[in-house]
């Protein structure tokens, strides 16, 4: 049976992504989303088939993900019962009544692929104790076998730690898990974000327990905007000439200036300097010819 992400993800697999606080998690779960609805490779893996998708968003208000959700299909237009998103105000799923409506919604929906975004926001307890842990790993057990679906899990990482000598002890991200034991123990493949400068980012994969094969250890990704999208590395750029550079390909040189000055007003502000030193940059190399 084919994978729904070739080297990543296989059908009913289990899947965890960890990385710190405003890192870009859930943006990356999110593109996985609309790749797997719109048969659009993800991060240069192929997707066979485009299949339906269900994502349970924990943090945010409503209006923010219609944003997000906005901006990115502009880049990969949905179509149609593809794509199905819900705020988790009321899927406490280490719960009877939360794994029933659960595997409810998943048995009317029938998605391949249910993000979960993040663990915290949908279960009661602490995440460092091992029991209401394990009875959230038992509803997504029982989600998986009565549904199909596989689950991708959205989890933070530890913070930063010092020594009593003020020495920051490093944390591989894919084996940082904040809670129990648990957390490490139920996914098939864990995947780590690092921060690696403004606007790019480090993959990191662990070791999986079925054979999936690896994203490549140390993928540098940068995160281009205004979609916004994580974009493998490739061409060496940085995250404002990648973001230009994407840009100008897919709308022309004229929609830069447009897209700055619509930005202005935004969180996320494309300064006019900077767009313009990157114009200036991939000119000089041949990037725009």
């Amino acid at each position: 049976e084919e994978p729904l992400v070739k080297g990543l993800l296989l059908r009913q697999g289990k899947l965890m992504l960890v990385a710190k606080e405003k890192t870009g998690k859930s943006v990356l779960a999110m593109q996985l989303a609309f790749c797997l609805a719109t048969k659009h490779s993800f991060l240069g893996l192929d997707i066979p088939n485009a299949e339906r998708v269900l994502y349970l968003a924990g943090e945010s208000t409503h209006y923010d993900w219609q944003n997000r959700f906005k901006c990115m299909s502009n880049y990969l237009p949905i179509p149609d019962n593809m794509l199905f998103f819900r705020l988790a105000s009321f899927h406490i799923l280490n719960s009877a009544s939360g794994r029933t409506e659960l595997a409810a919604i998943g048995k009317e929906l029938e998605p391949k692929l249910t993000i979960i975004d993040p663990i915290y926001a949908h279960m009661f307890g602490a995440m460092k104790d091992d029991e209401p842990s394990t009875e959230f790993v038992k509803s997504l057990n029982y989600y998986t076998e009565t549904t199909g679906s596989a689950v991708l899990l959205v989890h933070h990482s530890h913070r930063d730690f010092y020594t009593n000598t003020g020495q920051k002890v490093v944390q591989e991200s894919t084996q940082s898990y904040f809670g129990s034991f648990v957390w490490a123990a139920w996914p098939d493949l864990t995947l780590g974000l690092q921060a690696a400068g403004k606007g790019k980012t480090v993959l990191k994969a662990s070791v999986p327990r079925r054979s999936v094969g690896l994203p490549t250890e140390g993928q540098e990704l940068v995160f281009v905007q205004p979609n916004p999208l994580w974009m493998v590395n490739y061409r060496g750029l940085s995250s404002i000439e990648e973001t230009v550079l994407t840009i100008v390909k897919r709308h022309g040189i004229k929609e830069v200036a447009k897209i700055v000055a619509a930005s202005d007003n935004g969180e996320d502000r494309l300064e006019q300097s900077g767009v313009y030193n990157a114009m200036r940059k991939l000119e000089n190399e041949g990037w725009l010819n």
